[in-house]
């Protein structure tokens, strides 16, 4: 068995707030839209960021069994 990333939801999601929560704690932010279509306007919204130890954590707004691709 692989693990490559741990996601979590954010409900209610608000991308700009999101985007500056993590940057304001230095975590990079990586965009993630699983289409590599703009944040903005696809329905599935999330960021990476490494944890100190180097895990890929994802902040999105929706979970696996919810995906709406």
């Amino acid at each position: 068995m692989w693990l490559d990333h741990i996601s979590w939801r954010i409900e209610p999601w608000d991308t700009e707030a999101v985007r500056a929560e993590l940057t304001q704690r230095g975590l990079n932010p990586r965009v993630d839209t699983g289409t590599g279509g703009d944040i903005a306007t696809s329905r599935f919204k999330s960021f990476h960021v490494r944890d100190p130890d180097g895990w890929d954590l994802q902040i999105s707004n929706q979970t696996k069994e919810h995906h709406e691709g």
